[in-house]
C-alpha cells in the first residue's frame, strides 16, 4: 500500500546514514518511518513534522546551521508503544525499522531493516488495543455492478463478507461500515481520485489506504481464500457467487 509520495533532494554533504534513511523511507512512503539510532526512534524531514505534532513532542533539526535544516524529532525506544499507539490512533502507519547487527561489533554504518509495519486496522499488540473495543479492518471492492464489503476483526477472528448493489448500495455500504465502525478501510488506487471519491469515504480519510488495483484480482482473492480456509469451494460459508465479496 505503497501509495503516498515524498521527495528527497540528496546533497553532497548528506551522511552514509542519512543516505541510508532516505533509501529505506522511499520503500514506506505512506509511513511514519521509527529509525533506530542507539537507544531512540528517530524521525526525519515530513515525518517528524507529522509526528511531533500528533505526539506533541519537540521538533528539532539536523544541521541547524545549514539553509535547510532537516527536521528531526526522537522518542525513547523503552517507551516507544504508547507513542506507536498514539500515531495509529490518529490513523497513522508506522514503519519500525531496526538496528540489525551489533554496533560495537561494527565499523561504520550500521545495518538497518524495516521488521514491521503497524497499520491502525492491523495492530495485534495488547499495549496498543483497547480491550474493550472490536478491532475491525474492512476491505471495499467496487465496479459497475456494486460493491463488495469483507470485515475482519482481527482479536477475535469474526470474519464477514457482504455484497451490495447498485440500487440503494452506496447508503447501505455507508450504513455497513457505521456498524463495524473499521480502524482502517482498504481500498483500491481507483478510488483516490477525486472523481471516483464515494459520499461515504467523506470524513474517514484518517483511515483510508489503498492498495494496487491488481490487489483485488477475483482469482487471487479466491485462491486464497480456499487455501486459507483448506477447502474446496466457498459454498459452504454462503459466497460462492459472490463475485464481489470475495474480492474484497
Amino acid at each position: 500500500m505503497k501509495t503516498a509520495t515524498q521527495k528527497f533532494t540528496k546533497t553532497e554533504d548528506e551522511t552514509p546514514m542519512m543516505q541510508q534513511y532516505m533509501s529505506i523511507k522511499k520503500e514506506y512512503p505512506d509511513s511514519i518511518l521509527f529509525f533506530r539510532m542507539g537507544d531512540f526512534y528517530e524521525m526525519f524531514n515530513e515525518d517528524a513534522t507529522v509526528a511531533s505534532r500528533v505526539l506533541e513532542i519537540a521538533l528539532t533539526s539536523r544541521n541547524k546551521n545549514k539553509a535547510n535544516p532537516t527536521p528531526m524529532c526522537g522518542v525513547p525506544h523503552h517507551s516507544s508503544k504508547s507513542y506507536i499507539a498514539k500515531l495509529i490512533k490518529s490513523g497513522k502507519k508506522v514503519a519500525i525499522c531496526e538496528q540489525t547487527e551489533d554496533p560495537k561489533l561494527v565499523k561504520g554504518l550500521v545495518k538497518r531493516q524495516v521488521v514491521r509495519v503497524v497499520t491502525p486496522g492491523t495492530v495485534l499488540d495488547d499495549d496498543l488495543l483497547d480491550p474493550k473495543q472490536n478491532h475491525f479492518v474492512v476491505s471495499v471492492y467496487t465496479d459497475i455492478k456494486g460493491w463488495g464489503l469483507a470485515a475482519l476483526d482481527i482479536t477475535t477472528g469474526l470474519f464477514k463478507v457482504t455484497e451490495l448493489h447498485r440500487d440503494n448500495g452506496e447508503s447501505l455500504l455507508a450504513d455497513e461500515l457505521e456498524k463495524f465502525d473499521p480502524k482502517e478501510i482498504i481500498l483500491s488506487e481507483i478510488n483516490m481520485s477525486e472523481d471516483n471519491k464515494a459520499k461515504w469515504q467523506e470524513g474517514r480519510d484518517h483511515c483510508l489506504h489503498f492498495c494496487e488495483d491488481w490487489t483485488f484480482s477475483y482469482n487471487e482473492a479466491y485462491r486464497q481464500l480456499i487455501e486459507h480456509f483448506k477447502i474446496g469451494s466457498l459454498e459452504g460459508f454462503g459466497c460462492e457467487e459472490l463475485s464481489l465479496a470475495v474480492s474484497a
